[in-house]
C-alpha cells in the first residue's frame, strides 16, 4: 500500500472567499474583503496570533487585458491590526498575476514580522499600463499538504 499526496491543497470554503467570481473586471487599484486571521485556524491561541503556520491566498485570474503589452497586475497581501485596515502593512508582493491560478503563500512568521498586532488579512491588486483590465476571484485557505 502506498500513500498518495492529496490533490486538494487549497480547500474552497465560501466563508473564506474574499472576492466573488461574479465581482467583474477592475481597471484601477482595488482591495478585496478582509478576513480575520484567527478564522483560518481550527484552534484558539491565547496571547498569540491565531493563524495556521501557512495560509495561501489563491487568486483565480479568469481574464486580463494585455493588448498593449505594457499591462501589469501587481498583487500584495496586506495585514492590519483592525478590520478597517487603518494602517495596512504589506507582507508579500508579486509583480504580475498570470492568467489562471496564482498562489501566494504567507507564513505566520512573515505576518508577525510585518505587524506583530495583525488580526486581519486581505489582497490588494494594482493594475498598470495603457489599458489594464483584470477579472479575478480570490480566496484564503490554510495551506495543507506538501
Amino acid at each position: 500500500m502506498s500513500i498518495k499526496v492529496s490533490a486538494v491543497r487549497y480547500p474552497i470554503d465560501a466563508a473564506n472567499i474574499v472576492r466573488a467570481e461574479s465581482a467583474g473586471a477592475v481597471t484601477a487599484a482595488t482591495v478585496t474583503e478582509s478576513r480575520a486571521l484567527g478564522k483560518l485556524a481550527a484552534y484558539w491561541n491565547a496571547d498569540e496570533l491565531a493563524m495556521p503556520e501557512y495560509v495561501a491566498l489563491v487568486i483565480f485570474v479568469t481574464a486580463k487585458e494585455t493588448v498593449d503589452g505594457d499591462e501589469k497586475y501587481a498583487a500584495s497581501v496586506e495585514v492590519a491590526a483592525d478590520e478597517a485596515f487603518t494602517t495596512a502593512t504589506t507582507v508579500v508582493s508579486v509583480p504580475d498575476l498570470k492568467l489562471g491560478q496564482n498562489v501566494i503563500a504567507v507564513a505566520r512568521d512573515q505576518v508577525l514580522a510585518a505587524d506583530a498586532d495583525a488580526t486581519h488579512i486581505r489582497l490588494a491588486v494594482t493594475p498598470s499600463g495603457t489599458t489594464p483590465s483584470i477579472d479575478f476571484w480570490a480566496q484564503l485557505s490554510p495551506l495543507v499538504g506538501r
